[in-house]
């Protein structure tokens, strides 16, 4: 049974909606539907239902109060949580010593928008244990390592296996509806302690549960100053990085370009020196740039050249490995020096290629015999790659600048 699960754009953007309406963080929403797939996907036999309506992270004003991302398997909440860059994974101390936690967390690790991978499980004691590290108002955070054929199935399965342990006596008194509306419209205001006692009755019981649906989730002024200062700094960041590909993408507009920044931001986040954003935004651009340049046909004749040269082969070296006649990218390439730097592929002309033969002190023999069009075919053929790897080459250039920059 695979951990790892392939997110179709339609999934991806469903999460992305639902993370907007709840103020959950998509990485998280994206962990847990890898999660609820590789279950979805697991032998029948082994009998996993799946409680949605039981999990707090069906909830909007609990997962935008603290964070909650559980999947309810067998009547076990299970928590899951999104792997970061450094390695760690995290969550509010509410949740710490609940139900919610009582099965630990599976960690999930997320190829971007692409697909995710259960790589590991935190028991509930080490949360605990590492509790006293922070503060009331500090999440609790975690340094989560790769298992090596860690079997995410199994582990669900010893997780239903186990004892089902009984409510915690806490949470017998059902929270008066203004509490519990205090609580998930300003969770801070409570002692950690009530937060605990509060989560682990929306766990329990059905009935507060169905309170909590009845709040709606509302954005702080300071969420909002926070949301508007972000967007800001986004705004200026983009119109940098617009200003840093213009130049080398001339094909596009302004426009264009931040539309295909703000997309990529949509799938990867606003990390903007994360190496899988500059990646994933230069191959995005650099397509598009190479459909406009070169015509709707070029982008997938050229993948292999721009891998090439990409990889660090040089232009003219790159070529040589896609077209068999030689003869033609030396052509090529001095009709290509001759023409300088074009905006659009033009086919090769006769004059042309007379003036690259006496350059090249070659004899003319592709106008002479029926191997004319096949050697003008080979010509063409060699200027269209040799004008795809100035796009290649672009690309080189300016993921050098934003690494430096």
């Amino acid at each position: 049974m695979s951990n790892r699960v392939e997110f179709s754009p339609e999934i991806v953007r469903l999460a992305q909606a639902r993370a907007s309406e709840s103020g959950s963080n998509l990485s998280d929403e994206l962990a847990r539907i890898t999660v609820e797939e590789v279950i979805m996907n697991a032998d029948p036999e082994l009998n996993l239902l799946m409680e949605p309506d039981c999990a707090l992270s069906s909830i909007d004003s609990v997962v935008a109060a603290i964070g909650a991302n559980d999947v309810v398997v067998n009547s076990r909440h299970i928590d899951v949580r999104a792997l970061d860059d450094e390695g760690y994974v995290s969550l509010s101390k509410a949740l710490v010593g609940t139900p919610v936690l009582t099965a630990g967390t599976l960690v999930v690790s997320l190829d971007g928008s692409l697909s995710g991978e259960v790589v590991s499980h935190i028991k509930a004691g080490t949360w605990l244990n590492s509790e006293g590290r922070f503060g009331d108002d500090e999440a609790v955070r975690i340094q989560a390592e790769r298992t090596s054929g860690f079997d995410a199935v199994a582990t669900i399965s010893g997780i239903v296996q186990g004892a089902l342990n009984a409510s915690d006596k806490s949470a017998n008194r059902t929270p008066e509806v203004s509490e519990l509306h205090q609580f998930l419209k300003e969770p801070s205001s409570f002692i950690t302690a009530r937060q605990k006692q509060l989560v682990t009755a929306l766990c329990t019981s059905s009935e507060v549960r169905d309170m909590a649906r009845e709040v709606h989730v509302e954005l702080s002024r300071g969420a909002v100053n926070r949301m508007l200062r972000a967007e800001a700094n986004w705004n200026r960041r983009t119109e940098e990085m617009v200003d840093k590909l213009s130049p080398k993408f001339k094909s596009l507009t302004r426009d264009e370009l931040k539309k295909h920044v703000t997309i990529t931001g949509e799938e990867l986040g606003g990390q903007f020196e994360a190496p899988a954003f500059r990646k994933a935004l230069l191959k995005r651009v650099s397509s598009d740039e190479l459909s406009r340049r070169l015509g709707g046909n070029a982008a997938t004749k050229m993948k292999n050249l721009y891998d090439q040269i990409i990889a660090g082969k040089s232009p003219s070296d790159a070529v040589k490995q896609v077209v068999k006649n030689q003869v033609a990218v030396d052509i090529a390439q001095s009709i290509k020096s001759q023409r300088g730097r074009v905006e659009n592929f033009v086919a090769v002309t006769a004059e042309e290629i007379g003036r690259a033969f006496q350059q090249l002190a070659l004899q003319p023999s592709y106008a002479t015999h029926s191997k004319q069009d096949e050697g003008i075919d080979a010509i063409n053929e060699a200027l269209l790659l040799l004008e795809a790897g100035d796009v290649a080459e672009s690309v080189k250039a300016i993921e050098k600048e934003l690494i430096e920059g």
